[in-house]
């Protein structure tokens, strides 16, 4: 009797423990581990997984790495701090980690550099991307028709625009760092209702912070300026980048005037407007190397933009209109970069001159409606034209291209067309000329 007690005490015991314990296999099943782009994407999509962990850095990947297109919810996708990078190559648009139509996925802990997007949302709802890194790609993360989602905690730098925001409703974007983008750190194409607060920014394109004028915090090595004579004096190489906060409006004289080399101006997409008279310039280096000029707006100067006895500068994402001779003059000046989307249009010379200039690149600028030519090149060799709008300068004996007594240049798929004259070539040899447009004039 006592025996079968026992026995029937001992099974009560067994099934209590049955009852109360979960096997380890259950908590397991939700997590899993992927080692390349195939793998993790595969084991996101399947819907087996909660969370899949990469447990490898993936290198000069080509194409799409982590691709979920099919409305793929719910899932984590946490790199670990692994390292995804494209082969920066972007033939077709490609992205470390695409995101399409689902609700409710999680970025986390990836540094992602070499895509055309490093995170592209689309169509996406409730996402978090969360302690990222971001480097080198043409969009660190962009947001297409996507709403609610969460983008935190994230570093973002040195891509083409940091972060991208399009057709894109009530996202709340919070304590990123967003520097050193080579257009904008943020850009607002359209959206309502985006919000966030304690971002890190230089040029916000619109974007505001909670109860601030764009971000809370500049980005470290950068001060800002709010008049000619301060943005010189800062100019002077004590801070990595001075950025404009203000219009300035009907200056006599000239204004900025780099002191440093190795220095960066962001004009911030501001005015920098002269008084129409005398020999000034909007911006000026005398003698100066590595500088970079961005984001300006000048105009009703004698020169816009004004190098002489500088290299290896750059003029990028500017405009130079409306000036009483050049809108960028270049003289004595080798090895500099004018390029991407300027324009020096309306000037009452030259769009761009390069005078007893070498070695420099002139492309993706527009250099319309000038008085004399939109582009000029005198006493200047071994320069590349390339690439660039030549239009509708086409005052009575105006040229599209001009180059006197200058050699060995490069004129290769420039758009000159409805200018007085096209392309001429003034004692000037060995000059290579090819793919251009030149028509209507």
């Amino acid at each position: 009797m006592r025996s079968r007690l026992i026995a029937v005490l001992l099974v009560v015991v067994l099934l209590a423990a049955v009852a109360l314990w979960t096997p380890s296999t259950e908590v397991l099943a939700a997590d899993t581990t992927c080692n390349s782009c195939a793998d993790c994407t595969s084991k996101l999509a399947s819907g087996t997984w909660d969370t899949v962990t990469l447990t490898t850095d993936i290198s000069n990947h080509g194409g799409t790495c982590i691709g979920l297109i099919h409305s793929e919810s719910n899932v984590v996708f946490d790199c670990d701090g692994h390292t995804i990078d494209g082969d920066d190559t972007a033939i077709d648009p490609d992205h470390g980690i695409t995101m399409m139509h689902g609700t409710g996925n999680t970025i986390q802990n990836c540094t992602i550099s070499d895509f055309s997007d490093g995170i592209y949302l689309y169509d996406a709802t409730s996402h978090v991307v969360t302690g990222n890194t971001l480097t080198s790609n043409e969009s660190g993360i962009e947001i297409g028709w996507s709403d609610s989602n969460d983008i935190n905690n994230n570093t973002i730098t040195d891509n083409y625009n940091g972060i991208e925001i399009s057709n894109s409703n009530n996202n709340t974007i919070d304590t990123n760092s967003v520097c050193q983008s080579e257009h904008l750190d943020f850009n607002l194409v359209s959206g309502t209702g985006n919000s966030g607060d304690n971002n890190t920014c230089d040029s916000p394109d619109g974007w505001n912070d909670d109860g601030t004028t764009g971000c809370t915090n500049i980005c470290a090595g950068t001060t800002t300026c709010n008049s000619c004579s301060d943005c010189s004096s800062k100019l002077d190489g004590s801070s990595d980048s001075v950025m404009l906060t203000q219009d300035i409006n009907n200056h006599v004289g000239t204004c900025i005037s780099f002191g440093a080399s190795k220095v960066e101006f962001d004009g911030n997409n501001h005015q920098i407007d002269g008084d129409d008279s005398g020999t000034d310039y909007g911006i000026t280096m005398n003698g100066r190397s590595g500088n970079t000029v961005k984001n300006c707006d000048v105009r009703d100067f004698q020169y816009g933009i004004h190098l002489t006895g500088s290299s290896g500068n750059t003029v990028s994402r500017s405009t130079a209109n409306s000036n009483t001779d050049d809108g960028i003059h270049l003289h004595n000046s080798s090895g500099n970069t004018i390029a991407v989307f300027n324009e020096a249009n309306s000037n009452g010379r030259y769009g761009i001159l390069l005078s007893s200039s070498s070695n420099n690149d002139v492309y993706f600028n527009d250099t319309d409606s000038n008085n004399n030519a939109g582009i000029r090149l005198s006493h200047a060799d071994s320069n590349t034209i390339t690439f660039n709008g030549v239009q509708d300068n086409n005052s009575t004996n105006a040229w599209g291209i001009y180059l006197y007594s200058s050699d060995s240049n490069t004129i290769s798929s420039n758009n000159v067309v409805g200018n007085y004259y096209g392309i001429k070539f003034d004692n000037s040899h060995s000059n290579t000329l090819n793919s251009n447009k030149v028509c209507s004039n």
